[in-house]
């Protein structure tokens, strides 16, 4: 971060996830035993939704960038901050 290079993180973090979501394609054709979604744990099947919903929302952040700031803050961010806390609420609850 200290060379400015944000759109470097934000890459790297958006690719990052998007190999880890397609991984699981190739992984439920490994896996012998049916599905692996029916092998995995309620927990896991919400925090695996939850993060592609969390990303989605960043995606459309990027794709329609808004002029309008609220408190410092654009409003795709807010809504990922308070989609993250609603997401460890559910967790955790």
């Amino acid at each position: 971060m200290r060379l400015g290079a944000f759109d470097l993180a934000v890459g790297n973090l958006f690719g990052s996830n998007a190999f880890n979501m397609a991984a699981f394609f190739f992984v439920d054709v490994a896996y012998r035993g049916g599905s692996i979604f029916n092998a995995i744990s309620d927990t896991h099947s919400m925090t695996a939704l939850w993060s592609i919903l969390l990303m989605s929302i960043g995606l459309m952040g990027i794709i329609y960038r808004v002029e309008k700031r609220y408190l410092l803050i654009e409003p795709d961010s807010f809504l990922i901050i308070l989609g993250y806390c609603i997401g460890l609420w559910l967790l955790f609850q």
